[in-house]
């Protein structure tokens, strides 16, 4: 009984640490797709900063877009540090499903292996109560028999 709760507690467990690492996974690449996504609003902007004929004028009309589309550009270059190529906004959407309902297949795993542990903790509670009583029973019992023969 005992290494039957330990299984399934290492198995909950493990799979609260795949959850853990499918969410970190999850995060990172909502931000990546925050960064593609505010890339793909402000670059029109970026453009016509380009083409214009007075920069600066231009640059003080749409100053928060540029300032988004320059930090958004480091931080998308920070992540190409490595040399590899980012995937397309819908490449990571797709990923991002399907990681996110991995999770979610995950979690339901996760929920039934600690309602088995409950039970199995409870099971294990009902037996102990079960037979402690019957050992006191036989150590009073013996104490009797002890003081019977004294």
């Amino acid at each position: 009984m005992i290494t039957k709760i330990n299984e399934l507690s290492l198995s909950s467990e493990q799979a609260a640490g795949s959850i853990k690492e499918l969410e970190k996974k999850l995060n990172q690449m909502a931000m990546v797709m925050k960064q593609l996504n505010a890339y793909r609003q402000t670059r029109p902007v970026y453009e016509a900063y380009q083409k214009a004929k007075d920069k600066d004028i231009f640059y003080r009309q749409h100053q928060s877009e540029m300032i988004i589309y320059e930090a958004t550009i480091k931080t998308l270059n920070a992540l190409k540090a490595d040399g590899r190529k980012l995937p397309s906004y819908k490449e990571l959407r797709e990923q991002y499903t399907q990681i996110s309902e991995e999770k979610d297949r995950l979690y339901q795993e996760y929920r039934k292996l600690q309602q088995k542990v409950k039970q199995h903790e409870t099971v294990r509670a009902n037996l102990e109560q079960l037979i402690r009583p019957e050992q006191k029973e036989k150590r009073r019992n013996r104490s009797r028999q002890e003081d019977r023969y004294k």
